[in-house]
């Protein structure tokens, strides 16, 4: 991988775990750009699955597509969303008991 693949990208953990009892566990990410770099949605996406999950997260549209398959409910979900200077990134994992 290029060592230098994400500079000028950086992240900072908001929120991590649940809300309430019985309640889905939730690590919301606040991605940030530096000044004068120039990322796509994508390059930020892979950004978030390589250095924050550590993994590709399934999207929200496609967990509510899935419909009835367990290993995809139980495996979460991500949202991305555009914010002025950067991004927030939530993965959401389904609550277990």
């Amino acid at each position: 991988m290029e060592e230098n693949k994400f500079e000028g990208i950086s992240h900072e953990c908001i929120r991590s775990g649940q809300k309430g009892p019985y309640q889905d566990s939730e690590a919301v990410y606040k991605v940030t750009v530096e000044e004068g770099k120039d990322y796509s949605a994508e390059d930020i996406l892979n950004y978030c699955f390589t250095v924050i999950s550590k993994h590709k997260v399934q999207s929200l549209a496609e967990w509510r597509q899935a419909c009835g398959d367990m290993g995809k409910y139980f495996a979460g979900y991500y949202t991305l969303n555009a914010t002025q200077g950067g991004y927030m990134y939530t993965k959401v994992s389904p609550y277990t008991d």
